[in-house]
């Protein structure tokens, strides 16, 4: 689609290594068909070992969480494996949606396009979490299937990062 391929001519690849990058229409009609089960790991994780959790759309890696890039896309990658042993086929779908920042979201585009056939059973949603500031409140607001390689959208990330940087001296 029009999405993956605007990814692959900013990173100069062939739109084919990015099939693992979900196109907008994709994600719409994913939360239009989903049942909640697929985007909870159950009270005591039962719906990752049946198989059911295949949704998660705000993972951190490189802004706050506690796992690499690599390693969160190895470990969604390993658990699609693991779906197929239950004859869940569909793919596993996650977001990366680091803070105020795409560097991990492009690296997760990267690993990808080095190596399209090991992450075939998920669809990565690039996204991003911004922190605003409104009415002396901090908010926090996802967008989705964003390009991580758009000088705009990068320019407005730096610029909003300088903001809340501002308003956390001078208020917290």
């Amino acid at each position: 689609g029009a999405y993956r391929t605007r990814l692959a001519q900013s990173m100069g690849v062939a739109v084919g290594r990015l099939a693992s990058i979900i196109e907008p229409d994709e994600l719409k009609n994913i939360l239009k068909t989903a049942k909640a089960e697929e985007f909870s790991t159950g009270e005591n994780f039962e719906n990752i070992l049946n198989g059911t959790f295949k949704i998660n759309l705000h993972m951190h890696t490189v802004s706050d969480g506690t796992m690499s890039v690599k390693n969160c896309l190895d470990q969604a990658a390993k658990y699609a494996e693991y779906r197929k042993t239950l004859n869940k086929l569909d793919p596993v779908v996650i977001a990366i949606t680091d803070h105020d920042m795409l560097k991990g979201v492009k690296e997760a585009i990267g690993i990808i396009s080095e190596n399209p056939q090991k992450y075939k059973n998920i669809r990565l949603v690039p996204g991003i979490e911004f922190n605003a500031v409104y009415d002396s409140k901090q908010m926090e607001s996802i967008g989705y299937c964003v390009n991580p390689f758009d000088e705009k959208l990068n320019s407005f990330v730096t610029s909003n990062q300088q903001k809340n940087k501002i308003y956390l001296e001078k208020f917290l």
